[in-house]
């Protein structure tokens, strides 16, 4: 069975989108110098009950574009639940806000997480940074 107009259009587009968004997390990788996107599943990390749950890096591009749109001040705070190894951590960073917190239940992530914004740490711009995790508590940096 041939298929119609639209379904060869939803094809084309989500290729498309698909090829913008490797293209802004390779942009991402090589500004932050920060791995994100490997797949961890999160039994490995005691958090999930089952099946086969993986961690999937935030799609930098919506993430960076939603960060655009916020015009985040000094005075904000961002929170991310479930902040993994904190991408979405390192795009809030960029901006001059008060504070940046990361929510993670896999200390492995939160880790990672920590190391990413240690590692842009002097050209983020946000003042503070904060992580929680289950078995750690919180941290400041």
């Amino acid at each position: 069975m041939p298929m119609t107009s639209s379904a060869i259009t939803k094809r084309i587009m989500s290729g498309v989108y698909d090829a913008v968004e490797r293209a802004a997390h390779q942009r991402f990788e090589r500004r932050f110098r920060a791995d994100v996107r490997s797949h961890d599943y999160l039994r490995d990390e005691g958090i999930a009950t089952g099946g086969n749950t993986f961690y999937e890096g935030t799609p930098e591009l919506a993430t960076e574009l939603m960060f655009r749109r916020l015009q985040m001040h000094s005075d904000d705070v961002f929170v991310d639940l479930g902040c993994g190894k904190g991408s979405a951590l390192l795009l809030a960073g960029e901006h001059p806000i008060n504070r940046v917190i990361g929510v993670e239940l896999g200390d492995h992530l939160a880790e990672q997480a920590r190391r990413n914004i240690a590692a842009n740490r002097g050209r983020l711009r946000a003042c503070g940074f904060e992580w929680s995790t289950t078995t750690r508590g919180s941290t400041t940096s």
